[in-house]
Protein backbone atom coordinates (compact mmCIF):
# COMPACT_ATOMS: atom_id res chain seq x y z
CA UNK A 1 0.00 0.00 0.00
CA UNK A 2 1.30 3.22 -0.97
CA UNK A 3 1.91 6.18 1.78
CA UNK A 4 1.84 8.93 -0.41
CA UNK A 5 -0.86 11.32 -0.70
CA UNK A 6 -1.49 13.92 -3.05
CA UNK A 7 -3.83 17.05 -2.85
CA UNK A 8 -4.56 20.18 -4.96
CA UNK A 9 -1.76 21.96 -3.43
CA UNK A 10 0.39 19.32 -0.84
CA UNK A 11 1.89 15.93 -1.19
CA UNK A 12 2.23 13.44 2.00
CA UNK A 13 4.86 10.97 1.96
CA UNK A 14 7.16 9.03 4.68
CA UNK A 15 9.51 11.57 6.28
CA UNK A 16 12.52 12.39 3.92
CA UNK A 17 15.79 12.74 6.27
CA UNK A 18 17.07 15.95 4.04
CA UNK A 19 13.90 17.59 5.74
CA UNK A 20 15.42 17.12 8.83
CA UNK A 21 17.01 20.93 9.54
CA UNK A 22 13.57 22.40 8.15
CA UNK A 23 11.46 19.98 11.17
CA UNK A 24 13.56 21.33 13.78
CA UNK A 25 13.45 25.08 12.23
CA UNK A 26 9.41 24.47 12.25
CA UNK A 27 9.39 22.49 15.73
CA UNK A 28 11.31 24.74 17.55
CA UNK A 29 8.37 27.37 17.90
CA UNK A 30 7.10 27.39 21.39
CA UNK A 31 3.44 28.37 19.61
CA UNK A 32 3.72 24.78 18.06
CA UNK A 33 5.31 23.02 20.60
CA UNK A 34 1.93 24.02 23.34
CA UNK A 35 -0.63 22.94 21.13
CA UNK A 36 0.85 19.96 20.63
CA UNK A 37 1.45 16.69 22.90
CA UNK A 38 4.64 15.50 22.05
CA UNK A 39 6.91 18.00 21.07
CA UNK A 40 9.32 19.24 23.87
CA UNK A 41 10.36 23.51 23.63
CA UNK A 42 12.94 23.95 22.92
CA UNK A 43 13.28 21.19 19.95
CA UNK A 44 16.72 20.67 19.07
CA UNK A 45 18.78 18.81 16.48
CA UNK A 46 19.05 15.92 18.66
CA UNK A 47 15.57 15.83 19.51
CA UNK A 48 15.17 15.09 15.42
CA UNK A 49 17.82 13.08 15.29
CA UNK A 50 16.28 10.65 18.20
CA UNK A 51 12.89 11.07 16.65
CA UNK A 52 14.13 9.90 12.84
CA UNK A 53 16.25 6.82 14.69
CA UNK A 54 13.19 6.05 16.24
CA UNK A 55 10.97 6.36 13.11
CA UNK A 56 13.53 4.14 11.06
CA UNK A 57 13.51 0.98 13.73
CA UNK A 58 9.66 1.53 13.93
CA UNK A 59 9.22 1.04 10.25
CA UNK A 60 11.43 -2.20 10.60
CA UNK A 61 9.20 -3.28 13.56
CA UNK A 62 6.13 -4.86 11.39
CA UNK A 63 3.28 -4.47 14.30
CA UNK A 64 4.29 -1.07 14.72
CA UNK A 65 4.28 -0.43 11.10
CA UNK A 66 0.29 -1.43 10.98
CA UNK A 67 -0.10 1.24 14.18
CA UNK A 68 1.44 4.29 13.05
CA UNK A 69 1.17 5.80 9.50
CA UNK A 70 3.28 9.20 9.22
CA UNK A 71 2.92 11.51 6.97
CA UNK A 72 5.51 14.89 6.39
CA UNK A 73 3.46 17.58 4.92
CA UNK A 74 4.76 19.64 1.86
CA UNK A 75 3.68 22.24 0.26
CA UNK A 76 4.41 22.74 -3.51
CA UNK A 77 5.62 26.38 -3.18
CA UNK A 78 7.50 25.96 0.45
CA UNK A 79 8.23 22.79 0.35
CA UNK A 80 8.48 20.45 4.07
CA UNK A 81 5.40 22.49 5.95
CA UNK A 82 4.53 19.97 8.97
CA UNK A 83 3.69 16.47 10.12
CA UNK A 84 0.30 14.51 9.95
CA UNK A 85 -0.16 10.98 11.85
CA UNK A 86 -2.73 8.21 12.41
CA UNK A 87 -1.57 6.01 15.80
CA UNK A 88 -3.36 3.06 16.55
CA UNK A 89 -4.50 3.64 20.42
CA UNK A 90 -4.13 0.71 22.70
CA UNK A 91 -4.56 -1.84 19.63
CA UNK A 92 -7.86 -0.11 19.14
CA UNK A 93 -9.04 3.13 16.92
CA UNK A 94 -6.56 5.09 15.38
CA UNK A 95 -5.94 8.56 16.78
CA UNK A 96 -5.43 11.69 14.10
CA UNK A 97 -2.71 14.11 15.02
CA UNK A 98 -0.91 16.72 13.11
CA UNK A 99 0.84 19.93 13.32
CA UNK A 100 1.77 22.74 10.92
CA UNK A 101 4.48 25.15 10.60
CA UNK A 102 3.14 28.46 11.86
CA UNK A 103 3.75 30.60 8.60
CA UNK A 104 1.71 28.14 7.20
CA UNK A 105 -1.16 28.85 9.73
CA UNK A 106 -4.94 30.10 8.28
CA UNK A 107 -3.94 28.72 4.66
CA UNK A 108 -6.35 25.60 4.87
CA UNK A 109 -2.92 23.30 5.19
CA UNK A 110 -3.79 21.46 8.07
CA UNK A 111 -7.68 21.00 6.79
CA UNK A 112 -6.26 19.81 3.07
CA UNK A 113 -4.17 17.43 5.07
CA UNK A 114 -6.54 16.06 7.53
CA UNK A 115 -9.46 15.39 4.87
CA UNK A 116 -6.64 13.92 2.71
CA UNK A 117 -5.50 11.19 5.41
CA UNK A 118 -9.21 10.53 6.35
CA UNK A 119 -9.76 9.52 2.84
CA UNK A 120 -6.68 7.26 2.44
CA UNK A 121 -7.21 5.84 5.92
CA UNK A 122 -11.39 4.66 4.65
CA UNK A 123 -10.22 3.87 0.93
CA UNK A 124 -6.47 2.00 1.68
CA UNK A 125 -7.22 0.73 5.52
CA UNK A 126 -11.21 0.37 5.67
CA UNK A 127 -11.03 2.64 8.88
CA UNK A 128 -14.41 3.66 9.87
CA UNK A 129 -13.54 5.53 12.84
CA UNK A 130 -11.03 8.01 13.84
CA UNK A 131 -10.54 9.90 17.15
CA UNK A 132 -8.44 13.36 17.70
CA UNK A 133 -8.09 15.79 20.35
CA UNK A 134 -7.18 19.29 20.50
CA UNK A 135 -6.25 21.23 23.64
CA UNK A 136 -9.48 23.60 24.56
CA UNK A 137 -7.27 26.60 24.38
CA UNK A 138 -6.87 25.58 20.14
CA UNK A 139 -9.95 26.53 18.84
CA UNK A 140 -8.24 26.91 15.15
CA UNK A 141 -7.57 23.03 15.80
CA UNK A 142 -11.48 22.73 16.54
CA UNK A 143 -11.98 24.37 13.33
CA UNK A 144 -10.03 22.17 11.28
CA UNK A 145 -11.55 18.81 12.51
CA UNK A 146 -14.74 20.39 12.63
CA UNK A 147 -14.19 21.18 8.65
CA UNK A 148 -13.01 17.36 8.29
CA UNK A 149 -16.21 16.10 9.47
CA UNK A 150 -15.14 14.93 13.38
CA UNK A 151 -17.77 15.41 15.90
CA UNK A 152 -17.26 16.35 19.38
CA UNK A 153 -18.27 13.32 21.98
CA UNK A 154 -18.98 15.57 24.72
CA UNK A 155 -16.12 13.97 26.40
CA UNK A 156 -13.45 16.44 28.19
CA UNK A 157 -9.94 15.70 29.70
CA UNK A 158 -6.76 16.33 30.49
CA UNK A 159 -3.17 15.57 28.42
CA UNK A 160 -0.11 16.34 29.11
CA UNK A 161 1.58 18.68 26.64
CA UNK A 162 5.66 18.27 27.08
CA UNK A 163 6.08 21.79 24.98
CA UNK A 164 4.11 22.99 28.20
CA UNK A 165 5.46 20.45 30.54
CA UNK A 166 1.76 20.19 32.63
CA UNK A 167 -1.43 18.56 32.09
CA UNK A 168 -3.64 20.89 29.65
CA UNK A 169 -7.65 20.53 29.35
CA UNK A 170 -8.39 19.10 25.75
CA UNK A 171 -11.84 18.00 23.92
CA UNK A 172 -12.38 14.91 22.43
CA UNK A 173 -13.45 14.23 19.13
CA UNK A 174 -14.65 11.72 16.56
CA UNK A 175 -14.86 10.72 12.83
CA UNK A 176 -17.12 8.06 11.33
CA UNK A 177 -16.13 7.44 8.27
CA UNK A 178 -18.60 7.60 4.86
CA UNK A 179 -21.41 5.10 5.70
Amino acid sequence: MPLQIETSRLSLAPFDPSDINRFVDLANDRQIAKMVMSLPHPYTNKHARNWLAQQQSDNDNTDLHENLYLFAIKDSDSGFIGMISLNRVNNAIFELGYWIGRDFWGKGFASEATKAVLQWAEEQLGIKAICAGYFADNPASARVLEKSGFLRTGVKTTRYSKGRGENVSSIDMVWLGET
